[in-house]
């Protein structure tokens, strides 16, 4: 054998003699941690790496006499803002209510024609299921709707 080929195969003999008595010597009990990333929702850690506000609705327009929708609130969301503009020659009525859409009122308002609302609420909503109604009695509704939740009130009235 050449002397390159010698020295190269002592290295590898030696490289994989201390690879074993280091393993020998490994507790294979210990845990080494790793870091995982959670679902939206899921865990109390620190949640630095979520988004702050998520759309729950988005910009769905609005039409006929009346309209329901839904949206969810997941764990550590809370703040909601919602936006309401009306399009239409008539005026239209709306509510949200928590857990159905009969379920217990959370708020409410009317919406004029060329009118556009904002509406934030002072306190976090519970995790959920939240629906929006909305009726204008004998005429169609005309407009859009948004819904936005987030982790603090402050970063719903930024945006």
């Amino acid at each position: 054998m050449k002397t390159a080929t010698k020295r190269l195969l002592a290295t590898a003999l030696l490289a994989l003699s201390i690879l074993g008595v280091l393993f020998a010597f490994v507790d294979r009990t210990t845990i080494i941690p790793v870091k995982t990333t959670p679902a939206i929702g899921v865990g109390t850690e620190n949640r630095s790496y979520l988004p702050k506000t998520i759309a729950a609705i988005t910009r769905t327009p609005l039409s006929g006499t009346t309209y329901l929708n839904q949206f969810y609130i997941p764990a550590g969301y809370g703040w909601v803002k919602l936006q309401l503009k009306n399009t239409g020659k008539l005026s239209f009525n709306y509510t949200v209510q928590q857990g159905s859409p009969s379920g217990p009122l959370k708020g409410g308002g009317t919406v004029k024609p060329d009118q556009a609302i904002t509406d934030y609420w002072t306190s976090p909503w519970s995790t959920g299921w939240y629906y929006v109604n909305g009726t204008s009695g004998s005429g169609n509704m005309k407009g859009t709707l948004g819904v936005r939740i987030g982790t603090n009130e402050d970063v719903l009235k930024q945006e």
